[in-house]
């Protein structure tokens, strides 16, 4: 954004494919500059937008307000994140649309902030979109050294401990590219989608496609969610961890012994059900066990860099 050419790219973006929800990074404007110059393109409704850092960073969510209804958002100089209700079916959509820097620093910045937000709100239906800036596998470049990114094993964790599935694209490869032709030409899938497998108990199922380039270095990415088979809901899953936290034992002595009568079968069956429906209510009150596992690597990547920039003395290492 910030120029007339790209603004007509994204014009054009919007006219051939139709979005509902537009996520734009790298908008090179301040916030309110950016809502503006949308209104260029973007007549479906509202839009919330996070200031660029001088000539770089800077990012745009705009959404249908005649589709979805804005319940919460926040927003960091890295990501925003908005809680959208669909008006019809009553689901919602937490998205996040992410504009991941360069530096490594301020790459951790952006990861350990959205994992911390993560751990302190409990949000339905995940969506994590935009440029991230890293390869999650060697297959996702093309061209250039393969050095391994740290960054990509903080992007997994998150994968991992939210239950996110990486949508690959149906359609093209690489997301990315130098815009080099030859020996020199680097091409590589940093922009991607991250979505949460509560979409299928919903009845969802998800579809990735990069688009034609347009003005960018970056190819934009869409993605459509189209109804399926509505599987219900998400199974019991039971944590080995509960078992080392206060009160565990108790629940279960004071839910397992409460008087059920009827056929062996039918007591065994309608214990466990009781059990199963005790352990949820109580485990949505107890912390976070990968909140607490995040904030322990988080402590003990910070603990090693400071043994890397200070002298080693005996307190250190205690």
């Amino acid at each position: 954004m910030g120029s007339k050419t790209k603004e007509e790219a994204i014009k054009d973006l919007v006219r051939m494919n139709s979005p509902e929800i537009l996520l734009i990074q790298e908008t090179k404007m301040e916030a309110p500059e950016t809502i503006q110059a949308g209104k260029k393109f973007w007549k479906k409704g509202e839009g919330r937008a996070s200031s660029s850092r001088g000539a770089s960073g800077g990012i745009a969510t705009f959404w249908n307000s005649s589709m979805f209804d804005l319940t919460e958002d926040y927003g960091t100089t890295h990501w925003i994140f908005t809680r959208l209700q669909h008006r019809d079916s009553g689901h919602q959509i937490s998205l996040f649309n992410i504009y991941a820097p360069v530096l490594l620093a301020e790459k951790r910045d952006c990861w350990d902030s959205l994992s911390l937000f993560l751990s302190a709100n409990h949000l339905d239906n995940l969506v994590l979109a935009g440029d991230m800036n890293v390869t999650l596998a060697l297959s996702e470049k093309k061209g250039g050294s393969p050095v391994r990114d740290p960054a990509r094993e903080w992007v997994e964790d998150i994968i991992s401990g939210w239950e996110l599935a990486d949508i690959k694209p149906s359609r093209g490869k690489f997301t990315w590219s130098n815009k080099r032709v030859g020996p020199g030409h680097i091409a590589a899938r940093l922009d991607r989608f991250l979505v949460h497998s509560s979409f299928l108990t919903i009845g969802l199922f998800a579809n990735s496609e990069i688009l034609q380039a347009c003005t960018s270095d970056h190819k934009p990415i869409s993605l459509t969610l189209t109804p399926g088979e509505k599987l219900g809901p998400i199974p019991f899953r039971f944590s080995p961890l509960w078992v080392t936290m206060d009160g565990f034992f108790e629940l279960v002595t004071e839910t397992w012994k409460k008087t059920v009568s009827g056929s062996p079968f039918y007591i065994w069956e309608e214990k466990l059900r009781r059990l199963k429906v005790a352990l949820k209510s109580w485990a949505k009150s107890q912390p976070s066990p990968i909140s607490e596992r995040m904030n322990a690597q988080r402590a003990l990547r910070n603990h090693q860099m400071l043994m890397e920039e200070s002298t080693i003395t005996e307190e250190l290492l205690n």
